[in-house]
């Protein structure tokens, strides 16, 4: 009676209809069969007005808590429990939309619609119905859904088939009503943390229930289907006291937190340092683990494989420190060309308004025009030399002695700064800024082979500098030299990794590597740790992300790492270098020196010789 089809509905009421106009009932008798066909169209009616009545209440109930803004029903190609009267009741009471399919057709709502989607599905106990439901629920698996089974009875063996599916599907959010639940109040809910059980509820009316609640904070004790390893100082890798396996690190302890907080425990027999990139996205994808705590750089993987972003980092080159320039050329460091002749100019410059100024005061008699240009007693007074001082100066005359005594200070303290900071720190030579550099020194950048692929991905122009590039096969062979600080060749890294280097360098007599932003390859690059698409620990890895985050442990467990490193002997404080000592100048330091020297007594002897010819000429 309660599946019949409106078409035997309008039969049944057609024979009442001729029933009366047979017997010519009268009015009251009308009256008493109208009643009578509205009681058996009920019946016969597909949906069924108590159970409507008594679900529209349970599912107000339910949005009073957790405030979904979209309903989505579901019916299998038979016929639904809810009739049009009980959607407009939906609309009308809780006021939000209503989205209505069947099973025949597919859609992708993750595109439109968020986690807060409410979908009701509607079936008979058979499982092939829900497939259709995670099509429509793709990377919307964590919402919270009712499944209504029409069975006429509840069947314990149907439900736990029915939530066996949703466990191997990654659907944990879900609870089931029978036909019975207008006389009986009952749903089922289950969990698989621990011991798989079914879980029946009644529902009071009165009272708000939460139904869903949340499965995530009580995990049993399971363990975590989680996969480690690949490079330092993500995942740090040790042996305990006890002889057991050890995870450190920061993105270690992201997980070994999680762990505590959640009830649940590590698997830290499933390490593998020697998989790439590729095939840790690929056992997450197709569910052989369920994430890893390797990052990736995930440029290829869709966003819905990740979590919520860990890291920012740059992702650029160490190269082998250039060496130091000879001391004997910190000289002409000191006399760049461009502010020696900026000096030149101003000197020249003021040297004619001290002269103006001699000549208007009466100072000076005699006076020449190449007097203006190099005023004698003024570059002598700028150099701290004696010069001969007008006697019962005036007071402008003293002002400008006044001055020059100021600007010789502020010239010669520049000068000298310059070169006690020069040979405090000699400065480099042959800097290289670029990857054209790199080839003309013939100094390859030695880089695993994963990396590279990515490197062409996000540089392709790189392509052209291909053979500066030392391609390595093993990332265990590759990290073995990167962390044994080989000169030979140039290295890509990240700059957390940059900062262990760093860090180590500061026990050596000298650095060996430093970092080229010049040569950077991805500038503010995010990592996440990859995970399942569906994966049921996604939301609550990633709030524990972001509180991790905010309370600035993540930053505290990155400063820790080379610590840790060193605690396990992975970084030896071993001096690579030779002790810089300081020495004191040799005579070939001041090589440079004697050569101006001798080219001014040059200058001079030549100077003198023509003033002398000069003076004999004229007096001939």
């Amino acid at each position: 009676m309660k599946y019949c089809t409106k078409n035997h509905i309008v039969y049944s009421v057609e024979v009442f209809k001729s029933e009366v106009k047979i017997f010519a009932m009268n009015y009251y008798e009308i009256k008493i069969i109208t009643a009578l066909i509205a009681i058996i169209a009920a019946e016969f009616s597909p949906t069924n007005a108590n159970f409507n009545s008594k679900f529209l209440s349970f599912i107000e109930n339910l949005h009073k808590i957790e405030q979904f803004e979209t309903i989505f029903l579901l019916k299998s190609s038979k016929e639904p429990f809810f009739n049009e009267n009980f959607i407009k009741n939906v609309t009308n009471t809780i006021g939000i939309p209503i989205i209505l399919s069947t099973a025949n057709s597919s859609y992708y709502l993750k595109e439109k619609f968020n986690e807060n989607l409410f979908p009701i599905l509607q079936f008979d106990s058979n499982v092939e119905y829900l497939r259709q439901l995670l099509e429509y629920l793709q990377h919307l698996r964590s919402s919270k859904m009712i499944f209504v089974i029409k069975n006429s009875s509840r069947n314990y063996l149907d439900l736990k088939n029915v939530f066996d599916f949703c466990w191997m599907n990654r659907i944990i959010n879900v609870i089931a009503v029978f036909q019975d639940f207008e006389t009986s109040s009952v749903y089922y809910s289950y969990s698989n943390f621990g011991d798989f059980r079914i879980e029946e509820f009644i529902w009071n009316k009165k009272k708000i229930q939460d139904v869903f609640p949340n499965r995530m904070k009580d995990l049993n004790g399971i363990t975590l289907p989680i996969l480690f390893g690949g490079p330092q100082p993500g995942v740090i890798i040790s042996k305990n006291a006890n002889g057991g396996t050890k995870i450190g690190g920061y993105a270690g302890n992201i997980f070994n937190t999680f762990a505590k907080r959640h009830n649940a425990r590590l698997n830290t027999s499933y390490v593998n340092t020697s998989l790439s990139a590729r095939d840790i996205f690929a056992l997450v994808k197709y569910g052989k683990v369920e994430m890893s705590g390797v990052f990736p750089f995930g440029l290829s993987h869709p966003i819905s494989f990740c979590s919520y972003p860990v890291i920012n980092f740059d992702w650029c080159i160490m190269v082998p420190i250039e060496p130091k320039i000879p001391i004997y050329k910190v000289f002409v460091y000191v006399f760049e060309w461009k502010p020696f002749l900026l000096t030149i100019v101003v000197l020249i410059l003021l040297s004619i308004l001290v002269s103006k100024a001699a000549k208007f005061t009466g100072t000076y008699q005699n006076f020449k025009i190449y007097d203006y240009f190099f005023n004698i007693d003024f570059f002598r007074g700028i150099l701290g030399q004696s010069f001969s001082e007008t006697p019962n100066a005036s007071g402008t005359t003293k002002i400008i002695y006044l001055l020059i005594f100021l600007l010789g200070i502020m010239i010669v303290t520049s000068y000298n700064a310059f070169l006690q900071s020069f040979m405090t720190e000699l400065p480099r030579e042959n800097i290289i800024k670029s990857y054209e550099e790199l080839k003309s020194f013939n100094l390859k950048i030695y880089i695993y082979e994963m990396d590279f692929n990515v490197l062409l991905y996000l540089r392709p122009e790189l392509k052209q500098f291909k053979n500066s590039f030392k391609i390595e096969p093993s990332f265990e062979i590759f990290e073995n030299f990167q962390d044994n600080l080989n000169t030979r060749y140039a290295y890509q890294v990240n700059s957390h990794k940059w900062q262990i280097y760093k860090n180590q360098q500061k026990f050596f007599g000298q650095q060996l590597f430093r970092w080229s932003d010049e040569l950077c390859i991805w500038k503010n690059a995010l990592a996440a740790f990859p995970l399942n698409e569906n994966s049921i620990y996604k939301n609550a890895l990633n709030f524990h992300i972001l509180e991790l985050q905010s309370a600035g442990l993540m930053d505290f467990w990155k400063k820790r790492s080379f610590y840790e490193l060193m605690a396990i002997g992975r970084i030896q404080k071993l001096n690579f270098t030779n002790e810089v000592n300081l020495e004191p100048l040799k005579v070939e330091d001041l090589k440079r020196i004697w050569i101006m020297m001798g080219l001014a007594y040059m200058v001079g002897t030549l100077v003198f010789i023509g003033e002398n010819c000069l003076f004999i000429l004229k007096n001939k």
